[in-house]
């Protein structure tokens, strides 16, 4: 989760004289996004988003160390098979990496409505519910549709998105995401924004109003609907790389993430938001939990210790002062990397960093010769 990259893109957008009329989001992206829709004054939202509240929204996640190890497993042995099944999964309700609260500490602010007023962005936060329950018995029948992509928004902006079909599954017609999506109304933008970055086998899952969500990921860069409601679309450009969430999310939802995103990036955009070498850099600007080598018999915080080599820890500044610092260099990525997009001719992707596969191993040499050295 990286806060700082949509509110640098928004303020971007804002001091270009292009203030967005509709902000959509998924995932990490869905929290910042929470925040411009609470605090549409800018003033008042980088308060927010350097205080003490919204760095306890962040600490809120505990690692649950037992299961972490078994996970990460789980997702190399997908890979290595290099096939993906959409089946039902009743473990996803209960061995998560990370235990988050249905509403984190500090999530007050942002358990506000969706904002319907003319000097606010519409906001639409996706997420996927889950047709079928913890107490549900596992299946490994393929071909099975158990995830419908849902929007949730305002009243005023639903009246776009009733009906519509998922494009995820009429690209992956073998996928477990159904046909039609889902507009769900009545939710704050906090519960919305949780139920969005309830990544499975990462992040417990949430439940609102009797039925359970899980992340975002479903379609996490819904550029079509985009074109669809806009006339320009500003999109973040990332190179899709082959890492173990994709392996989670195509696990999950039975397609590939990264054929996805190749997808996204061939489309049209008006402007594109060059992210591509954040694969290669995040790990100095995200709040993502890193794998370290393990400590054996060195657990402090109760937990059974595991005989495994690695181990899971946050990657959250301890400190407020840290927290902030990262914040600020997230804001600043998205907000020089936005302007650059602006000076770019409508639709252009010269200026992406890493366009392709082969750019990426490239960058990932020199990176490599660079730490030898």
């Amino acid at each position: 989760m990286a806060p700082g990259f949509l509110v640098g893109m928004y303020d971007a957008a804002c001091d270009a004289g292009r203030q967005p009329d509709l902000i959509i989001t998924a995932c990490g992206s869905s929290l910042p996004a929470a925040a411009i829709g609470a605090y549409p004054n800018r003033q008042r939202r980088n308060e927010f988003l350097a205080s003490p509240d919204h760095h306890a929204m962040y600490l809120s996640a505990k690692i649950r160390r037992p299961y972490a190890c078994h996970v990460l497993c789980r997702f190399l042995s997908t890979r290595c098979r290099g096939r993906l099944r959409c089946l039902r999964d009743t473990s996803v309700f209960s061995k998560p990496i990370m235990e988050v609260p249905l509403r984190p500490l500090g999530s007050h602010h942002i358990q506000q409505p969706f904002p319907m007023g003319e000097d606010v962005p519409r906001i639409i936060i996706l997420a996927a519910e889950i047709d079928y329950c913890p107490n549900c018995e596992p299946r490994t029948k393929e071909g099975v549709k158990y995830y419908r992509e849902t929007y949730f928004t305002d009243a005023d902006t639903a009246h776009y998105l009733d009906g519509r079909p998922s494009v995820i599954a009429q690209q992956f017609p073998k996928s477990g995401v159904k046909f039609t999506t889902q507009v769900k109304l009545g939710h704050t933008l906090g519960d919305a924004a949780r139920a969005s970055i309830s990544d499975p086998y990462y992040i417990n899952l949430t439940h609102l109003n009797g039925r359970y969500f899980a992340t975002g990921a479903v379609n996490l860069n819904p550029i079509e609907l985009a074109q669809s409601l806009a006339d320009e679309v500003i999109i973040p450009f990332y190179y899709p790389s082959d890492t173990l969430g994709q392996s989670a999310y195509g696990t999950f939802f039975g397609y590939s993430i990264r054929k996805r995103g190749l997808q996204v990036n061939r489309q049209w955009a008006t402007h594109w938001v060059d992210f591509s070498d954040l694969t290669r850099i995040k790990k100095d600007f995200v709040f993502d939990p890193i794998v370290v080598p393990s400590r054996r018999g060195s657990c402090t915080d109760g937990e059974c210790c595991c005989l495994s080599p690695i181990r899971v820890v946050s990657g959250v500044p301890v400190s407020l002062g840290g927290f902030q610092e990262q914040l600020q260099q997230q804001w600043c990525y998205g907000y020089e990397r936005t302007m650059e997009a602006f000076q770019q001719p409508v639709g252009n992707q010269s200026h992406i960093r890493i366009p392709n596969h082969w750019e990426m191993k490239k960058a990932k040499l020199r990176s490599l010769q660079s730490r030898v050295r």
